[in-house]
């Protein structure tokens, strides 16, 4: 007898529910999945597989299956392994995609192939909304357990695509944006942020690297964690290495600002000032030996975080300024 269980959520009980288990009932087997790991050990799971990302064949071959491609289809192919590559080995993606884009024509597949590489994956018309990668995540995340945890994983999309995140500077970013008291250690800050990290590890929404000093954050995740982030919950501005040389957001309010990621662009100017009173958190990314304007800090009182990553540049005035660089 084979019983699944799919998608648990929570610890069960299975002599609760009347499913046979243990030394008594060895014909009996259960699987079970789940995207947080902490239910396999509560549920005491003798064996535990991790669905990695998947590699480039393999992926290939799920897409191919769902979007109903044939092997030699050269019609198709070229433009469908572009937006299969595109879901990055995302098994979830890449069913919901390849679905979503069975028996349609050229065109559309280009546009969606677009829309993938624009990070505009939700907004693909003929995916269905109740079953896509988004609502699946927005699971996840809802799930998370504490604030902290939360607020973390959503920090990590200050920076660019395929980045490999320091966890130092997530650790910095989270104090300055308050998610430790002023008082508390520093190294009681990046035990908290350490452990949010493996939470979000254990349920997939963050990824290792080579090194245990960073994480990475998968595209499709990333996007997501915008939208989360872009809310007036967070109220973040994220346009992080899209290859900015200007500052090419004049009529647009940062009022409700309370953090602004522009890394990985090369912003050769900046506005005269801002008026962001709620701004806590503030990363640029500057030519070498470009002149800060003298008023660009004055509407910034409660900004804690400031980074100016590579680049030279001349902030004379900003000792007259608030204590407000705490991390520079």
């Amino acid at each position: 007898m084979l019983i699944i269980l799919d998608d648990v959520w929570k610890h069960i009980d299975l002599e609760e529910i009347g499913i046979p288990f243990g030394d008594d009932h060895r014909g009996c087997k259960i699987l079970l999945t789940t995207r947080v790991q902490g239910i396999c050990f509560s549920m005491e799971c003798q064996q535990k597989v991790l669905l990695r990302v998947l590699p480039e064949d393999e992926a290939w071959d799920l897409f191919r299956i769902n979007a109903g491609l044939r092997d030699g289809d050269s019609t198709l192919n070229t433009v469908a392994r572009e937006v299969a590559r595109e879901c990055q080995g995302l098994p979830i993606a890449l069913v919901t995609v390849g679905r979503a884009l069975r028996g349609k024509s050229r065109v559309q597949w280009e546009v969606a192939s677009k829309q993938l590489k624009e990070s505009h994956f939700v907004r693909m018309e003929q995916i269905d909304e109740q079953n896509n990668a988004y609502t699946c995540l927005k699971l996840s995340y809802d799930y998370l357990k504490y604030e902290e945890t939360k607020s973390c994983f959503v920090l990590c999309c200050l920076f660019p695509e395929d980045y490999d995140i320091p966890i130092e500077d997530l650790t910095r970013y989270a104090v300055g944006y308050g998610l430790h008291q002023d008082a508390e250690p520093i190294e009681d800050a990046r035990k908290g942020v350490s452990v949010a990290i493996e939470n979000l590890k254990d349920c997939c929404m963050l990824l290792g690297t080579e090194t245990e000093e960073h994480v990475r954050m998968h595209d499709l995740v990333r996007d997501f964690a915008i939208q989360i982030a872009s809310s007036e919950e967070y109220g973040f501005m994220v346009k992080a290495g899209i290859g900015l040389e200007k500052w090419a957001m004049r009529n647009k309010s940062f009022e409700g600002c309370t953090t602004i990621s522009l890394m990985g662009n090369k912003l050769a100017e900046l506005p005269e000032g801002l008026v962001c009173p709620q701004l806590k958190v503030l990363l640029l990314e500057l030519e070498d030996g470009m002149n800060v304007p003298e008023r660009f800090f004055e509407g910034m009182k409660e900004i804690e975080v400031l980074s100016l990553e590579e680049g030279v540049c001349r902030c004379n005035h900003l000792n007259s300024q608030r204590n407000f660089n705490r991390w520079c």
